[in-house]
């Protein structure tokens, strides 16, 4: 049997699922400090969905982090 290799959008998921973890926030108060919407983050952190490069901007900014951290 071969797995399904991990997609970029679970990547992403990851780490801003870890990155909030580690700060102990809630989706709410990541969406609210960043500037974007609270559904829109919910399905990047779920790996539904990559944020445009402008969000992925704001993401690794209020992180205090870069966009290609963000993307690894």
């Amino acid at each position: 049997m071969t797995l399904k290799p991990e997609t970029i959008e679970a990547r992403v998921g990851a780490r801003l699922l870890a990155l909030r973890d580690k700060r102990k926030l809630t989706q709410p108060e990541v969406a609210v400090g960043a500037g974007v919407g609270y559904r829109s983050f919910c399905d990047w952190e779920g790996g539904k969905r990559l944020p445009s490069t402008r969000n992925l901007s704001k993401l690794a900014e209020f992180f205090k982090t870069t966009p290609a951290a963000l993307l690894r």
